[in-house]
This record gives C-alpha cells, sequence and structure tokens, in this order.
C-alpha cells in the first residue's frame, strides 16, 4: 500500500514539474514583443520624460490617450 502511495505521489511531482514547465514557455511565447524591444514600453516613456532638460517641453497633454 505504501509503494503504491509513493508511486502516486511521484507521479504527480513528475506531472506539476512538466505543467509548470509547458506554462512558463506558452508564456513566453505569447507576451507582447515590447516587452523585449523595448520601443513604446509605457516605463520607457515616463522615464524619458524626467530625463528630458528642463524648460525643453512646450505643450503637455495630460489625461487619457485620447488626449
Amino acid at each position: 500500500m505504501k509503494n503504491v502511495k509513493v508511486k502516486y505521489f511521484c507521479r504527480a511531482v513528475v506531472f506539476l514539474a512538466v505543467l509548470v514547465i509547458i506554462l512558463v514557455e506558452i508564456n513566453r511565447i505569447f507576451m507582447p514583443k515590447f516587452f523585449y524591444e523595448n520601443d513604446w514600453a509605457t516605463t520607457n516613456t515616463y522615464t524619458g520624460f524626467y530625463k528630458m532638460k528642463k524648460n525643453s517641453i512646450d505643450v503637455l497633454f495630460l489625461g487619457s490617450s485620447h488626449a
């Protein structure tokens, strides 16, 4: 009886390990490409704003993306 429980436990551990590996790879495949290229990422946009020279902006639109 103990041997059967160990067998099912090992199968469950192997199944969960394979499931995690598959989910990680699927997540990597479907991740938006701008996370890799970092061309239009939001973080790059607002950190670039704070790196600009003082008094170099003529117009600044605040609001939603429709502004």
